[in-house]
């Protein structure tokens, strides 16, 4: 576990989002690795997960997460609910 934490650069100031299903494998390195160098894990309900507008403003604005390691499908649609969010319904677009 120390090798990923050393790959990833991870310290006690980190908060690592955990994407991976408990049921699956590589949750265990997230955990571990995240707990053994003293970070923060994020974990997420099942609910939450499937809403990428809340989860994205979640992981960027509240929980200030630091290391995300999902797929690039994920990362596009949170950047597509982000960008939809912020900028084409804000006050300024709409003339208000």
């Amino acid at each position: 576990m120390l090798f990923f934490s050393e790959i990833y650069g991870l310290s006690s100031q980190d908060v690592v989002y955990m994407a991976s299903p408990l049921t699956f494998d590589p949750s265990v390195v997230e955990i571990f690795t995240t707990l053994s160098c003293g970070a923060t894990l994020l974990i997420l309900d099942e609910l939450m997960r499937l809403r990428s507008q809340q989860l994205a403003m979640l992981l960027t604005d509240v929980h200030h997460v630091t290391v995300l390691q999902v797929m690039m499908m994920m990362i596009m649609m949170m950047t597509i609910m982000m960008l939809r969010a912020r900028v084409l319904v804000s006050t300024e677009f709409h003339g208000k």
